[in-house]
């Protein structure tokens, strides 16, 4: 998986996710978003935090493997397999891809403020290629890149958001300076806003 926010400027995310004194909020467009998760042949989806809705999603995924596995039944496909305790993953019809797409996506309702939308890939191996490692802070920790530039995509950025710092102007400055290094401006306007959420990290 990998996380975004539609909240730009929120509180608890410069708290779990600020980098000691400062951190970068960087708004990507949904269209780069959408399309460089279909190019990985990945979706882009909103979290759900409603448990009605929760329920009703789990509700509605277990009829389908259950519709599923009576069809096969019906049609004469029982499993060979002649202990009726053995379990088959033949027999979960498609219940595994259901729980790869949806259980991503479900999140207890305490975390509503995060707003969160997930880029979710399919199960991944680590014999693959694209399979890479990083450090972290006790472990390595598998990972798989997720490009926003190439052939067919169109790098771009909505808007920069600073974090709460004892250096707003400066912090502006440099940002802008970068971004023009970096030809992110010429012919791009982006917006480098400064958060206005009185929180402090110094």
């Amino acid at each position: 998986m990998c996380s975004f926010s539609e909240a730009q400027d929120s509180l608890s995310q410069w708290r779990a996710y600020g980098c000691g004194e400062s951190g970068f909020a960087i708004g990507f467009p949904a269209d780069l978003l959408t399309s460089a998760a279909a190019i990985k042949q990945w979706y882009l989806a909103p979290c759900i935090y409603d448990p009605v809705r929760q329920r009703a999603i789990v509700r509605s995924l277990v009829q389908e493997v259950l519709e599923e596995n009576i069809s096969r039944a019906s049609g004469g496909e029982a499993s060979e397999i002649e202990d009726e305790h053995l379990f088959s993953p033949a027999m979960a019809g498609n219940l595994l891809p259901y729980l790869n797409r949806y259980a991503p996506i479900l999140k207890d309702e305490s975390f509503r403020d995060e707003k969160e939308w997930r880029v979710i890939s399919r199960p991944l191996f680590c014999s693959s290629t694209a399979f890479d490692f990083r450090e972290g802070k006790s472990l390595l920790i598998p990972f798989s890149k997720f490009p926003l530039f190439g052939d067919n995509l169109t790098f771009g950025v909505h808007k920069i958001v600073i974090g709460p710092t004892p250096d707003h102007a400066r912090s502006q400055s440099s940002v802008v300076s970068f971004l023009m290094r970096e030809r992110l401006l010429k012919g791009l306007e982006v917006p480098v806003e400064i958060s206005k959420v009185p929180y402090r990290a110094w």
